[in-house]
């Protein structure tokens, strides 16, 4: 249920879209850094790559780490 909202919800798509704009200016790992505090293997930062923007931008706020965050 947590997952549907999170990919559906307006506020969400809003936080993607300025996430992907994040991505498009500082990369992929800035990205990643900003929403989990750390540094991204090589393995997701290869897989993220496969994805447009905002899917990984979508991607990125769907992960638990993302969301659970301390």
């Amino acid at each position: 249920m947590q997952a549907l909202t999170l990919l559906n919800d307006a506020s969400f798509f809003e936080f993607a879209t300025a996430l992907k704009t994040i991505i498009e200016k500082e990369g992929l790992d800035a990205a990643f850094r900003r929403c989990t505090s750390r540094k991204p293997s090589s393995d997701e930062l290869q897989l993220l790559g496969q994805l447009d923007t905002l899917s990984a931008a979508r991607v990125l706020l769907n992960l638990d780490e993302t969301i659970t965050r301390d």
